[in-house]
């Protein structure tokens, strides 16, 4: 989007975090979509690299930490981040800004109803994680959508602090499942919000 260039990954780099890296660094890619246990294996790569270069002969990584910068001297190009499919620890979100410090981290989060992704939490330094933060939130809803938490029986809001399920409405929301009523059915249903009706979608509240 914007003009920028689109860069193919080859299938073997798919599966190989490695091979992946290497083309980022061939393509000079500036920015990237990962699940979150990509992107680990990303980082560890970059500190493994580190430890092979000769400018850190003879010392040890006994502790696998994280080094500084150890992603960063991989991919200097990648600028933006973009997690989503899974989970975003707040150890894996602090150990991205000190593998790859300048580069902004986006937690991006959706469903099989919507349009790959509905709501996005950004992150532009260590500084934006709250400490003892173990997941990071999923953040607001994208434009045009709209996110909200109700009690699946009632289909009221859910008072603050109290469990709920997640329903989704907005422009990038799919009508139904292609000559599959029944799931329609089961994953669709019409509310009235603020006196108009608007088609919202049950989401796993397991997969926040």
């Amino acid at each position: 989007a914007g003009g920028a260039t689109l860069a193919c990954v080859p299938t073997p780099a798919k599966s190989d975090p490695e091979q992946l890296l290497m083309f980022m660094r061939k393509f000079q890619v500036t920015r990237i979509v990962v699940v979150p246990s990509l992107l680990r294996a990303m980082i560890n790569i970059g500190t493994q690299h580190y430890y092979m270069n000769d400018s850190a002969v003879g010392k040890k990584n006994s502790s696998q930490e994280v080094v500084p910068g150890g992603l960063m001297q991989l991919v200097p190009t990648c600028k933006i981040w973009t997690t989503s499919g899974e989970a975003l620890s707040g150890k894996l979100a602090r150990d991205f800004f000190c593998s790859i410090p300048k580069a902004m981290l986006l937690n991006l989060y959706g469903s099989t109803e919507v349009a790959a992704d509905v709501t996005f939490h950004e992150l532009r330094s260590i500084d934006d994680i709250p400490s003892g933060v173990n997941i990071i939130p999923i953040g607001k809803p994208i434009r045009k959508s709209a996110v909200s938490i109700l009690d699946p029986q009632t289909l009221k809001s859910c008072p603050v602090g109290t469990t709920g399920e997640l329903f989704i409405s907005g422009s990038n929301l799919a009508r139904e499942y292609w000559k599959r009523p029944e799931k329609t059915k089961a994953a669709f249903v019409w509310l009235e919000v603020n006196h108009e009706e608007r088609r919202q979608d049950f989401s796993n509240p397991n997969a926040l």
